[in-house]
């Protein structure tokens, strides 16, 4: 079979009248090879096989009128396969080497550093070879390219929406679509390119997480396009990617996802990250979505039951009391139980773990109308006080705090940055340092993948709290689109307060251990804002 014929699609267009021209498809890789060259080596390159394989079937296929067959094109690859390869090959391609009248090329990026970093590869290449640098003017300030005897233009644009409606453009690439907060970047210049009757889209990304996106959407099409479930003779689909089911360890199964595997890195160098991402959940989460373009969403608890447990090892208030403890708080607006974690710094990187939680009396009985785990039987166990009333009294937990301070070395009491302001004030008020700690994955990345580190490895020990062993085996992690993670309200299964105060305390505990002092309080420079 010919290689240009891949899919259904494929065959469809055949039956359409479309055709494979060779001399545009070698055309094109020709001119990437003669002048794209990396910022990283300073020299052109050659394609890897599947880069030439798309390169050609990209401008190879032309519909019977003569134009480009494919307008879209979908790829998606693991990571360190050659993305910018194929996003400024094509790119330059477009700009100068192409057919198009008076073409005007453009990359969509997330962030204006990404947006800054495809313009400097582009930049890169035509400053690089004197007869590109003779006919092109690269502006850094405008992250613009110009060749005025083609009347050709090239921009990087981020994610300013505004700033792009109203083009006529001629090719967009599309950079890490599933970063984009929003689908407005990419609908407003997607939309910019149908006035060209040979105006090209391509959206080269990774897999995501949120699988309500466009770029899910769009991503799951390309597959089934590839897989010939539907036709699109339109589009043209690369989806390298890994099942969830596959087997970690087997190396076809890397190559999946992989199509650089073996050139632009070894089988034993992505052993040995695979290896390493195993220390933790989070981690093993992003080297899944990452390394295997696989779409990850946490659905094993964080810690498993076996390893907690194994972590049980009681100690006494004698023997905490001259340890340095931090206290997290996760305080319930709500009739939701609020929770109190210590955690106490014991040297050489070994911490202790108690919690205790609070809920009113109105949080028990609306419990008790589900078939859920029942309040009282962890008030039984000695995990959670029960407290009068319709809402939660917070002047029994603040006595419980101001408590801590005559008993043990208490160095921090955290809070949620946004919560229990006024608590805040009075705690402050009585002397005692607080911090508040920021709701973001970015805060708790750190937290997570030590706290469950220091539980593999033994170094983390606790008493024993039936609350927090349910609230663990409760929570689910949630990535970001940068691989940053944070316990999840929405995807966990059933309440994880206990885990995220203990994640406050157990993060400052490390922060603090490490540096070996108090950060400031942000109320001791400005005080403390009462809503």
């Amino acid at each position: 079979m010919l290689d240009y014929i891949v899919t259904a699609s494929d065959r469809k267009a055949l039956e359409q009248g479309c055709y494979f021209d060779a001399k545009q498809a070698d055309r094109a890789v020709a001119f990437i090879e003669r002048y794209y060259r990396p910022s990283t080596l300073g020299q052109p390159i050659k394609l890897l096989a599947w880069q030439r394989d798309m390169v050609r079937r990209l401008y190879g296929w032309r519909d019977k009128s003569g134009r480009r067959r494919h307008r879209k094109l979908v790829l998606s690859t693991a990571k360190k396969n050659g993305k910018n390869v194929s996003q400024s090959g094509i790119l330059l391609y477009e700009l100068l080497g192409g057919v198009q009248p008076s073409p005007f090329v453009v990359s969509a990026s997330t962030t204006r550093e990404n947006a800054g970093q495809l313009y400097r590869e582009m930049a890169f290449s035509v400053r690089a070879d004197d007869k590109l640098k003779r006919i092109t003017k690269a502006l850094d300030s405008f992250k613009e390219i110009r060749c005025s005897s083609k009347a050709a233009r090239y921009r990087a644009f981020s994610a300013d929406a505004g700033a792009a409606e109203g083009e006529n453009v001629s090719a967009l690439v599309v950079d890490e679509l599933h970063a984009h907060q929003s689908d407005r970047l990419y609908r407003s210049l997607e939309y910019a390119t149908i006035a060209r009757p040979d105006g090209l889209t391509c959206v080269i990304s990774t897999a995501g997480v949120d699988q309500s996106s466009l770029w899910f959407d769009l991503f799951r099409y390309a597959q089934a396009v590839e897989r010939g479930e539907l036709i699109d003779t339109g589009l043209l689909p690369l989806i390298f990617t890994s099942n969830p089911e596959d087997d970690l360890e087997d190396p076809a199964v890397w190559r999946k996802a992989n199509p650089s595997l073996g050139v632009s890195f070894t089988d034993e160098d992505f052993r040995r990250d695979l290896q390493a991402a195993k220390a933790d959940t989070s981690s093993l989460l992003s080297f899944r979505r990452y390394r295997l373009n696989q779409w990850c969403q946490a659905e094993d608890s964080f810690i498993s039951p076996e390893k907690w447990d194994a972590c049980r090892g009681p100690m006494t208030d004698a023997e905490l009391a001259t340890c340095p403890l931090y206290v997290g708080c996760d305080l319930s607006q709500t009739t939701d139980p609020c929770s109190v974690s210590c955690v106490w710094a014991l040297g050489e990187r070994r911490f202790y773990v108690r919690n205790h939680a609070y809920v009113c009396e109105e949080g028990v009985k609306r419990r008790e109308l589900s078939n859920l785990p029942k309040y009282r039987a962890f008030e039984a166990e000695g995990a959670l006080s029960i407290t009068r009333g319709s809402v939660n009294d917070y002047r029994q937990i603040k006595a419980f705090l101001l408590g801590l301070r005559s008993r043990f070395q208490l160095k921090e009491i955290v809070f949620d940055q946004y919560n229990a302001l006024e608590m805040a004030a009075e705690l402050m008020a009585e002397g005692i340092t607080v911090y508040r700690q920021p709701q973001n994955h970015r805060a708790y990345t750190a937290p997570v993948k030590e706290f469950e580190v220091a539980v593999s490895e033994g170094r983390l020990k606790h008493d024993g709290n039936k609350l927090l062993r349910w609230a663990l085996q409760n929570t689910r992690l949630d990535l970001d689109s940068y691989g940053n993670c944070k316990p999840s309200r929405d995807k966990s299964t059933e309440k994880i307060d206990p885990v995220i105060s203990s994640l406050m305390a157990f993060g400052r505990a490390v922060e603090q251990g490490a540096s070996g002092q108090t950060r400031k309080s942000v109320y001791e420079g400005r005080g403390v804002f009462l809503l």
